[in-house]
């Protein structure tokens, strides 16, 4: 899973070692290291950790890869499915 922070996390970080902006984070930098460098994927507590240690508003969003036209209501099914039927009745 690529995630669109990585490139800015380094930034983020600052003038920070990894050592030091690990420790404020409570975790291990080897593990920090590997979520910057992509080795790893952040759980959300860590994500969260992260914006407020860099005064940053954390969004999480799923967006659809193709987009998709919504389903007809069943109001609508059962309205057009009345209406055919109706006309059939006019011919017989």
């Amino acid at each position: 899973m690529e995630l669109a922070f990585r490139e800015s996390l380094k930034k983020m970080r600052g003038t920070k070692s990894k050592e030091k902006f690990s420790q404020e984070l409570e975790m291990s930098r080897s593990n920090y290291s590997r979520i910057e460098s992509g080795k790893s994927d952040p759980t959300i507590k860590t994500l969260e950790q992260i914006a407020k240690l860099t005064n940053s508003t954390l969004v999480v969003d799923l967006i659809p890869n193709e987009p998709t036209e919504p389903e007809p209501e069943p109001e609508q099914v059962t309205l057009e499915l009345e209406m055919e039927e109706e006309k059939s009745n006019d011919f017989v």
